[in-house]
C-alpha cells in the first residue's frame, strides 16, 4: 500500500468517526447522510478540517454540547447548521 492509499484510508476513517460522532450526540434522528450532509455545509469535509475535527472531537467528546469559545470555526459552523435544520438537539 502506498502513501496515498493510507491517507486515503486513514481520511475514510476519519470521516466514519466524525459521523458516528455526530449521531452519538444527535440521537438516531440524525442519519449518516444527514451527518455527513452537515458537515459539507460547515466545511468540514475537506481532509485538513476533517482531520482537525477528529482530533478535537477526540480530545473534547462534550464538545457540541459544552462548546468552548476555543474550538476550531468548523465547530461552530457545524453547530449553527445543526441549530438551523433542527437536525440535532445536542
Amino acid at each position: 500500500m502506498n502513501q496515498t492509499e493510507i491517507r486515503r484510508r486513514e481520511l475514510a476513517q476519519a470521516r466514519a468517526r466524525l459521523i458516528a460522532y455526530l449521531q452519538g450526540v444527535a440521537g438516531p434522528a440524525l442519519t449518516a447522510e444527514d451527518a455527513r450532509r452537515a458537515l459539507e455545509k460547515a466545511k468540514a469535509w475537506n481532509p485538513g478540517p476533517v482531520r482537525a475535527m477528529d482530533d478535537y472531537f477526540a480530545q473534547h467528546p462534550n464538545s457540541l454540547t459544552e462548546p468552548s469559545p476555543h474550538c476550531p470555526i468548523h465547530v461552530v459552523r457545524l453547530l449553527l447548521h445543526l441549530e438551523a435544520t433542527d437536525t440535532a438537539t445536542p
